[in-house]
């Protein structure tokens, strides 16, 4: 090996004298996996270490080391906002203009069962401060680190924005029929963004304007496109629109979500894909346990994914699962909640190494099925296995700004109040949400909150541990 200390998988790779082909061809896997460890995409599975280990002349703690997805620190906060239909820029979201459903805010200023005023996919040169900047700015100003990379981020912003329109144009007059090449490269795209809404700073507004700008392309590629390769391009647009439901979901944006999950799914019927088909379904249903459709819609959803299933593994069906064994434990029905949850093992078991690997948005690697034990065991008060499942579960995250670190610090905190402790309970949710960073505190974890609360007897109402975290999470007493 070279005296230089290696610092990626592709430095090892390189020093042992592989290509990625070579690599991928002794260990009987495709090259695109190699490429997906290499990028991090990936995490390889424990066979796969061990392999790499033995072929690039390393410990297997070693390896691991450069496999694991490292923390990176979030991007500048300023943001490209949606234009409105009347093409004028919407004002950022005011905290006295947001509604309140099932005791989480939707920052879109209506309710959130009645049509969107914005227009998704309509770019307008406009920076505006994310949730929570205001207050930032109050306590105590910009880091000023952080206003040099917001105003480098909307310098990008601009140019990009006003180069579209030429881009855009161009593209149309060099466009030639679509072939495998296009298709592919399209499925790269999908994949990468799928990546991107998983990193610890997920559902940020820039990725979205980005995101939705490729969705709008894709759109105009399948409308052109011979009808062989439509269903793969149909498939794409499944993704990409499924992605775009994701971060607006997570961000409480719930009407404006709802759209392009519905065209998500259709999407994935027109693509053929089965197995896209319930992937779609279930993530949607997971997601919806913490919006305004609540346990009950999420049970339907998840209920059709399964039948959609017909007892087929597959990340989708896992998501499903998982969901009812949410709706079950916030319920209180210990017995069909750890029902589920056995068979949420039983089909994780069977999963292929690259689902369990696959650590981006559709992936269902282990990290969740830990996640969904955490929460189990803790709304249902089987504390013993609850603690286990916390931190089991938060040794799987890199990086303490992940959106999955936050869940489970709440399950401990709903885990506290299950088992008696309401004051402390309520006191450690406070803690949690408010060393949160501003793109956090959103609808998504506030609903976390909110099934911790659910949980309290009504004496415990009147706790002033509890109505400090009801104040500070902004939910309704």
């Amino acid at each position: 090996m070279s005296a230089r200390t290696p610092e990626t998988l592709q430095d090892l790779r390189d020093q042992a004298g592989f290509t990625q082909e070579g690599l991928a061809h002794r260990m009987g896997v495709e090259e695109r996996q190699v490429r997906r460890w290499e990028s991090l995409t990936n995490r390889p599975s424990r066979r796969h270490l061990r392999e790499l280990a033995a072929l690039l002349d390393v410990t297997q703690e070693e390896l691991e080391q450069l496999v694991k997805p490292r923390p990176t620190r979030e991007p500048a906060m300023s943001i490209t906002m949606l234009g409105r239909a009347d093409g004028q820029v919407p004002a950022a979201p005011r905290p006295e203009d947001e509604r309140t459903e099932c005791g989480v805010r939707d920052r879109r200023d209506a309710d959130w069962s009645q049509p969107s005023t914005v227009v998704l996919g309509t770019q307008v040169d406009q920076q505006v401060l994310p949730p929570g900047a205001e207050a930032s700015r109050e306590e105590g100003g910009v880091d000023r680190r952080d206003a040099i990379r917001a105003l480098g981020g909307a310098t990008v912003g601009s140019l990009v924005s006003a180069a579209e329109p030429s881009r855009r144009q161009l593209d149309e007059a060099l466009r030639a029929p679509t072939t495998v090449y296009d298709v592919n490269d399209w499925d790269r795209t999908a994949h990468e963004y799928a990546y991107l809404v998983a990193r610890p700073w997920e559902c940020r507004y820039d990725l979205l304007s980005r995101l939705l700008v490729d969705f709008d392309e894709v759109n105009a590629r399948f409308t052109t496109a011979e009808q062989g390769w439509q269903p793969r391009l149909a498939g794409v647009a499944a993704r990409l629109s499924g992605l775009a439901a994701i971060v607006l979901f997570t961000n409480g944006y719930w009407s404006d979500a709802g759209r392009y999950w519905r065209i998500s799914q259709s999407a994935a019927e027109a693509s053929n894909d089965h197995d896209l088909r319930c992937l779609v379904g279930g993530r949607r249903a997971i997601l919806t346990l913490h919006g305004p459709g609540g346990p009950k819609q999420a049970m339907s959803l998840a209920d059709d994914v399964l039948a959609m299933a017909d007892g087929k593994p597959s990340p989708g069906a896992a998501n499903a699962l998982a969901t009812r064994a949410h709706v079950h434990a916030l319920r209180g029905d210990r017995a069909n909640a750890n029902r589920t949850l056995s068979e949420l093992e039983r089909v994780f078991g069977t999963l292929d190494d690259g689902t369990r690997s696959d650590i981006t948005t559709w992936g269902w690697s282990e990290s969740r099925l830990l996640g969904a034990r955490s929460f189990v065991h803790s709304y249902t008060g089987n504390v013993p296995d609850a603690m286990k499942a916390h931190d089991a579960a938060l040794a799987m995250y890199s990086s303490p700004l992940a959106r999955g670190v936050a869940q489970v610090k709440f399950h401990q905190a709903a885990s506290m109040m299950v088992s008696g402790d309401a004051a402390g309970g309520a006191r450690y949710a406070s803690e949690v949400y408010d060393s949160l960073p501003p793109s956090l505190k959103n609808g998504h974890l506030r609903t976390s909150i909110s099934f911790a609360l659910s949980r309290l007897p009504e004496r415990a109402a009147r706790l002033p541990e509890v109505r400090e975290v009801r104040a500070l999470a902004a939910l309704p007493a």
